[in-house]
């Protein structure tokens, strides 16, 4: 080890000239341009949508935390032993605004880690092109070939959580059946004409949500053949 002594002004100026040194190595920012694929730039722009809503909702319920909390406080009791009371519940919750339909979770004793569902059937010319994953949510992207056509399959633990859709984005929303579970696909209007379809399997406590332009039929079958697989690392 050397016994040299440096002084703190010295070991700044040393930084200093390594940091110069870096930064000459960079290339210029005319030499950094780069003009990214539509199948990207889509797949950002339903993340930027994605985040937008966690935003609106994360605001909302700011607002109505009070609220929210004596009502699950005066009927939390009641709520755990009857399952349609549990559904009736979220309809309240979904009926307090017109602007916004929230689905909101807490399950605290939910032990399930690391969960990892797949569709075992997509439309023909499909394929992954995006996917995000962790111990408790997932969001995969697929898109056709030309990239005009897209949908994504996003799932997380009903754990501290919510997942919201904006009522102005959508001009109807029909009722379905997931494998026995009832869900909600709201239906894009002129402006806006993706779709979404979101369902709560109470089961394995987890909360789907399928979004794209495709067809009301091929979001469903695209549901109903979500299953289980091995997580990647």
């Amino acid at each position: 080890m050397s016994n040299i002594a440096w002084s703190e002004q010295e070991l700044a100026n040393a930084a200093k000239r390594v940091a110069e040194s870096m930064l000459t190595s960079f290339p210029s920012p005319s030499e950094c341009e780069h003009v990214f694929s539509d199948d990207f730039e889509h797949s950002m722009e339903i993340l930027r949508k994605k985040s937008k809503r966690r935003v609106v909702a994360h605001k909302i319920w700011q607002r109505a935390a009070v609220i929210l909390i004596v009502t699950i406080l005066s009927v939390s009791t009641w709520l755990t032993v009857d399952i349609q009371a549990r559904e009736r519940a979220f309809q309240w919750i979904k009926e307090i605004y017109e602007s916004i339909t929230i689905y909101l979770f807490n399950s605290e004793d939910n032990e399930i880690d690391h969960i990892c569902y797949e569709p075992s059937w997509i439309p023909d010319g499909f394929s992954l092109v995006d996917n995000y994953q962790d111990s408790d949510y997932c969001l995969r992207v697929y898109a056709n070939d030309t990239g005009e056509k897209m949908f994504s399959v996003e799932y997380t633990l009903m754990q501290h959580t919510s997942m919201s859709t904006t009522a102005q984005e959508y001009s109807e929303v029909v009722k379905v059946d997931i494998n026995g579970i009832p869900a909600d696909l709201y239906i894009g209007n002129e402006t806006s004409p993706e779709k979404a379809l979101i369902w709560v399997d109470e089961a394995n406590q987890v909360v789907f949500n399928i979004q794209g332009n495709i067809s009301n039929e091929d979001i469903v079958h695209i549901a109903q053949s979500l299953i289980l697989s091995i997580p990647t690392k």
